[in-house]
């Protein structure tokens, strides 16, 4: 590892304890495959603290270099939560794929200890009803939302697509040709002469 590496390490990561990083607003990564590992170094390269945790040591050793704290350990485990400082993270994003029940098992551990800021990941719908059940709010379906996402851009229309609810999304598209040099402000007042032409003839 380059010394430059070493002196931007935060102190945690000297002492062993996650406990400030969490106090001071990090976010919890548990799970670091390919989603949760993807996820962890977009949060870290925009400089958010990530506490990673991961139960395969060849994972852990992997981003121990890029993530401000990494932590082997089995996060089913309550005990090794509280130790990790999750009750004070900001978020805390469950990223558990291959195991339902362990993931759901997690899930439940951290409400417990009473942290309600929770993004987790389904793999299923059977899995994001049990974790809605949970009372988790933010369920990530990664494989189905990038599918949505691809079919609306395979259709031409939309250069940009993202589900942020079941009733509301975020799309960024080309606007047509007849408008594309048209101030804003001219369209909104064209809009209101058609609206009040509408109304004119539906009086008649």
């Amino acid at each position: 590892m380059k010394s430059r590496k070493w002196r931007t390490r935060p102190a945690a990561f000297f002492l062993g304890n996650p406990h400030p990083l969490a106090r001071d607003g990090a976010v919890a990564v548990i799970g670091l495959g390919r989603f949760g590992g993807s996820l962890a170094t977009e949060l870290a390269a925009y400089g958010v603290d990530v506490i990673g945790i991961d139960i395969d040591e060849a994972v852990v050793a992997q981003y121990s270099d890029k993530l401000a704290f990494v932590s082997r350990t089995d996060a089913t485990d309550e005990t090794v939560l509280r130790q990790v400082g999750i009750e004070e993270v900001s978020r805390v994003v469950i990223a558990i794929g291959n195991d339902v029940e362990a993931g759901i098992l997690v899930a439940s551990k951290v409400l417990k200890i009473g942290n309600q800021h929770i993004w987790a990941k389904a793999v299923s719908q059977t899995h994001a009803d049990i974790l809605g059940q949970l009372g988790i709010d933010n369920v990530i379906r990664p494989e189905n939302d990038m599918g949505r996402r691809t079919a609306h851009l395979i259709r031409g229309h939309m250069s940009d697509f993202m589900s942020v609810s079941e009733d509301f999304v975020l799309a960024r598209t080309a606007p047509p040709v007849r408008i594309s040099d048209s101030p804003a402000g001219v369209l909104r007042h064209q809009t209101r002469v058609r609206d009040q032409c509408r109304r004119i003839q539906t009086r008649r």
